[in-house]
């Protein structure tokens, strides 16, 4: 937003909001992905009902402490789901429990525009999530829930939970996927959009230094630079990309 606000961005759209364009740079703002995700839910026994007041009441409760990595039928390779046992209390002091999965290696890009050029109004953030050509985001996920849903009737799961949402009975093929369509959100590892590349690169926006194409000392050092997101959570990624961007500016400045 920064780099858009500051007129370095695709030219048509920043002077289509009415911004001088100093350095037409396509890539700013594209790009855009995040791990989809979308959940099964589910109403706990009186037995994990109790063990969670014990929990909350002990103050060792936690929303989230394991993670499951997974294969789809469409991994080639590793693996490419992440299934999340999350359980929270709302706003209006309601349990949620859910099972989240998330597909680790989207196709699906999307893209950030600014609404017009005053700051003070967010911008338009488009994900596009589950939009790739050929839908294998979306038989990911489906394949996530299913493996979900073939844990939580495993014992002794089957007996301390009960799927609520969708519901058990929605098996049938088009209705899980207008159901994943409905539901689909984000991990919170949005990534993308000011990405790494060579010069020559017409979508790439900073090089391996960070250093933002085509200026001489403006850099970006986060997860926006990222060209493809792994398939982990990004926050080691972020602290690794700060230090050696930063090393190679520290580098750089006492070698001058």
């Amino acid at each position: 937003l920064i780099l858009l606000r500051s007129g370095v961005g695709p030219a048509d759209h920043l002077e289509e909001v009415g911004i001088p364009v100093p350095l037409d740079l396509p890539g700013v703002g594209e790009n855009l992905h995040d791990h989809p995700g979308a959940p099964l839910a589910f109403e706990p026994g009186e037995r994990a009902a109790q063990a969670r007041e014990e929990d909350v009441a002990s103050g060792r409760f936690y929303e989230s402490q394991v993670i499951l990595r997974a294969r789809s039928g469409a991994a080639s390779e590793g693996f490419d789901l992440h299934l999340v046992p999350y359980q929270t209390r709302s706003a209006a002091r309601e349990w949620r429990y859910e099972v989240l999965a998330f597909a680790m290696a989207p196709r699906s890009r999307g893209s950030i525009r600014l609404r017009d050029k005053d700051w003070r109004s967010s911008p338009r953030i488009d994900p596009r999530f589950l939009s790739d050509r050929g839908g294998q985001d979306l038989a990911v996920l489906a394949d996530g829930l299913r493996f979900a849903r073939r844990l939580a009737a495993t014992g002794p799961l089957a007996t301390v939970a009960r799927e609520v949402e969708p519901g058990p009975a929605l098996q049938d093929d088009p209705k899980l996927s207008a159901y994943l369509r409905s539901t689909v959100g984000g991990y919170a590892h949005p990534v993308g959009t000011c990405r790494l590349g060579p010069a020559g690169d017409a979508g790439a926006v900073v090089d391996g230094w960070g250093r933002v194409h085509g200026l001489e000392n403006v850099y970006v050092a986060d997860a926006s630079i990222i060209p493809r997101i792994p398939r982990a959570n990004t926050n080691l990624t972020c602290m690794l990309l700060g230090l050696r961007i930063g090393d190679l500016l520290a580098a750089d400045s006492g070698s001058r």
